[in-house]
């Protein structure tokens, strides 16, 4: 909670600062939601990324939304990998 407020006390940027504090608040309630299901963090993580490649396009720090947008690819394979895998455990 302090996190979000501190995030949204010290915001600068207006509309565009609030993503990165949505990011972090979002994936911080689903790290102590979801303690036993690793699917649900990972997809809490690429809704965390992704905000901040929005963030990072807007502000254009192309760099920060070129590397967010290869740990959400590298996230996406690692969860199509899981699922597949657990289709093959099912069968």
């Amino acid at each position: 909670a302090a996190g979000g407020v501190l995030g949204l006390a010290f915001n600068n940027l207006g509309l565009i600062g609030i993503l990165p504090v949505l990011g972090n608040l979002q994936y911080t309630l689903a790290i102590f939601r979801f303690t036993d299901n690793e699917r649900a963090v990972k997809i809490s993580f690429l809704i965390s990324v992704a905000c901040y490649v929005v963030f990072n396009a807007l502000i254009l720090n192309f760099v920060g939304a070129v590397s967010d947008m290869i740990v959400i690819i590298t996230t996406v394979v690692v969860l199509i990998k899981g699922q597949s895998g657990q289709d093959r455990e099912q069968s």
